[in-house]
């Protein structure tokens, strides 16, 4: 950290102090005062915030001139790589669980179409397909069912895979 930085940081805790017994929201009696009555800052206080933070720009701009290199945006690449070595051996088990996540979205999307079409064969008095109405409901349930038991199956796959990468 640069001196020009210590000294924007120095700054910033004794304006941030100075605000903390501004504006604390205590009364004479030593309670705290309702929201309401807590004044906003100052406008004093308000620029002694922007100036802060221009500060801290220029502090910034100062050390890259310094050391000629401009920061680079964070991005964990070695990160990235590592935890994608981690995740190799279990290969095999993430293709398993994108299947089952896949397959569960299918069911549950197509359960409201089997119903829809239960509905459909309602419509007209006297024209009910009784049979067909009862297939299409017990297929929704058994889509249904497929469905949730594929949830189940992919977060225990999911809880052993990061069971194991935690403990290698």
């Amino acid at each position: 950290m640069s001196k020009a930085s210590k000294r924007v940081s120095a700054a910033s805790a004794s304006q941030s102090d100075k605000g903390k017994t501004a504006t604390a929201g205590k009364t004479a009696a030593g309670k705290t005062a309702p929201e309401s009555a807590v004044p906003e800052k100052s406008s004093t206080e308000k620029s002694a915030t922007e100036n802060f933070t221009v500060a801290n720009a220029a502090a910034e701009k100062l050390e890259t001139r310094k050391s000629g290199k401009a920061k680079k945006p964070f991005f964990p690449k070695k990160a990235m790589k590592q935890s994608l070595a981690y995740l190799s051996r279990y290969r095999g088990l993430i293709l398993l669980t994108l299947f089952l996540a896949l397959f569960s979205v299918a069911a549950t999307l197509s359960v409201p179409l089997l119903v829809g079409d239960a509905i459909d064969l309602l419509v007209g008095k006297g024209t009910v397909d009784l049979p067909k109405v009862l297939r299409l409901l017990l297929m929704s349930v058994a889509v249904a069912a497929a469905g949730g038991l594929a949830q189940w199956l992919m977060s225990a796959v999911n809880n052993r895979i990061t069971f194991d990468v935690v403990r290698d």
